[in-house]
């Protein structure tokens, strides 16, 4: 099943491999990746990273990564649903966030 990641956000969990500079999820496949990228101006309301979803050519903002206080694992937010974001040895895990 390859639903794009705009369609139905529910996708946006899951585990992303590191693929040069962006994060492929095996199961969506390689029509929608994650680009973890800088700004050059952060402030507290704005962390320095932030994600970008990119479907062929068309990019869209996701997220902030807002930092937790655990090292390498991040706070998102996207359509008003909170999430964590987890390094691991070959990328990332994304899963909602349990109040």
């Amino acid at each position: 099943m390859n639903t794009n990641v705009s369609e139905n956000k529910s996708h946006l969990q899951g585990r992303y491999e590191r693929k040069n500079k962006t994060l492929v999820n095996s199961e969506i496949g390689n029509d929608a990746t994650l680009v973890i990228c800088y700004r050059k101006n952060p402030t507290p309301s704005k962390p320095l990273n932030y994600i970008l979803l990119k479907e062929g050519k068309k990019s869209s903002y996701i997220s902030s990564m807002y930092n937790t206080g655990k090292e390498g694992v991040y706070q998102l937010e996207f359509n008003g649903i909170q999430y964590l974001m987890t390094s691991n040895d070959t990328g990332y895990t994304i899963t909602a966030k349990h109040n």
